[in-house]
């Protein structure tokens, strides 16, 4: 299985928002993929160089990579 989760972060390492970009077709492993996004933040806070782009740009994670 393989899912792909769009994610924005603020500048403090915060989730704003998130959701399934690519579905694995098994609901129960999309929702672990979100539920993982949602347990691993905050993220570190993100340079300062960066925090403007990252304010309003998504990132992608893909599960299991």
């Amino acid at each position: 299985l393989k899912a792909s989760v769009v994610v924005m972060i603020d500048e403090r390492g915060h989730v704003q928002r998130h959701e399934v970009y690519v579905s694995s077709g098994n609901t129960a492993f999309d929702e672990a993929a979100l539920a993982a996004v949602e347990a691993a933040s905050p993220f570190p806070v993100p340079p300062e160089r960066i925090r403007d782009t990252i304010k309003s740009s998504w990132m992608i994670f893909n599960f299991p990579e």
